[in-house]
């Protein structure tokens, strides 16, 4: 079993299994909308709204792609691991 949808193959075949293999790419789809629209609002409220909402947005689209993007290179893995502390020690903190 490497996914979800695969019990729902298993079960019923596979149409479930790719109904719920896009169903759940949706999810992580509007999760992500979720985090960008969260952290935007964040940072337009912390720059007191001189920054447009929108270019609030894209900014922390980019630095999120950015991070994104050194989480995947091993000779930098030290800063991805940086990174997930501080979003550890980010979440006790708020």
């Amino acid at each position: 079993m490497l996914s979800f949808g695969d019990p729902f193959f298993r079960c019923f075949g596979p149409r479930w299994r790719h109904f719920i293999n896009i169903m759940q790419s949706i999810q992580q789809f509007l999760t992500v909308c979720v985090l960008i629209l969260g952290n935007g609002s964040t940072l337009a409220e912390i720059a007191s709204n001189k920054i447009c909402f929108i270019a609030c947005m894209i900014i922390c689209m980019a630095i999120g792609m950015i991070t994104g993007l050194i989480r995947g290179l091993q000779h930098v893995g030290w800063l991805a691991n940086a990174s997930v502390w501080m979003n550890v020690v980010n979440f006790i903190i708020m």
